[in-house]
């Protein structure tokens, strides 16, 4: 089974836990094209680049299954053509390589306040546009890949509502006493992201229109069916990140793998 994988620096490494699955069964060929810093918008678009790419090369090695670590919400990455190492027009990339010239890439900038990047965040960042921009990216994908026939399933790297309390807690999760969603709820004063108006209640439409099923949620909490991720599971069981630069590591990675991701995988190939 050829199974596509794709996601940020949680789904990256390469002894991530996407390595348990030839672990399980050497049937399960893997293929992880994870990028640390990506975006939601970039993750779309690598794996639609990815599968048309992979029935040009070989049709009888299509992808069987597709599994999807989404990234955080405030990411922000955009498509550009490379005429020389300065036309990042948000981040200087020190390419200082001749094969990018000529080229299209992206400016993959994480959560990096630094260099010009400082613009966008500064004068056109919004939650509710980047929320929006995440859900448009799942709708599609879904459409994508139902239209394909390709099974998949797909999670987060946090509950997007609350990803930005969810790492504070999780920095001090030591500290932290009682019910982790009262916890939550209490830490970050949710913007009523779900309230619009009529000119603009795009995101309820497209929120609503989304198979949150193929989700794999990391707990029963959810916030207008939207719910928790890799970072959550860590909380619920008292662990801090340990992994240097606020990242699982390798057992962490495994432990998700076995609790979380396998039993839902091994449920959705069985259904089908």
């Amino acid at each position: 089974m050829n199974i596509l994988i794709s996601g940020c620096s949680f789904t990256a490494p390469q002894n991530g836990w996407s390595s348990n699955f030839s672990k399980k069964d050497p049937k399960f060929n893997i293929s992880n094209i994870a990028h640390p810093g990506a975006g939601n918008t970039y993750i779309r678009r690598q794996i639609q680049a990815e599968i048309f790419r992979k029935s040009r090369i070989d049709n009888n090695k299509k992808y069987d299954f597709v599994i999807i670590q989404w990234s955080t919400i405030d990411r922000w990455d955009y498509p550009i053509s490379f005429m020389s190492e300065d036309d990042a027009p948000l981040i200087k990339l020190n390419l200082h390589n001749d094969d990018w010239v000529g080229k299209v890439g992206y400016t993959r900038n994480g959560t990096s306040l630094e260099g010009k990047s400082k613009i966008f965040y500064e004068n056109l960042f919004s939650k509710y546009g980047q929320l929006l921009n995440t859900l448009d990216d799942i709708y599609y994908t879904q459409l994508f890949l139902e239209n394909l026939g390709i099974p998949y399933l797909m999670f987060s790297i946090a509950n997007f509502l609350t990803t930005e309390a969810s790492f504070d807690m999780i920095k001090s999760i030591g500290d932290i006493k009682g019910d982790l969603q009262k916890q939550k709820i209490n830490k970050l004063e949710i913007e009523k992201l779900m309230n619009y108006s009529e000119e603009a209640n795009s995101l309820e439409i497209i929120k609503n229109k989304i198979n949150w099923d193929k989700f794999i949620w990391s707990s029963d909490f959810k916030i207008d069916n939207i719910g928790d991720g890799f970072t959550e599971y860590l909380i619920n069981k008292g662990e801090p990140f340990k992994q240097t630069g606020n990242h699982p590591d390798e057992t962490q990675h495994t432990n998700f793998f076995n609790d979380i991701i396998y039993p839902k995988f091994i449920s959705e190939i069985n259904s089908i």
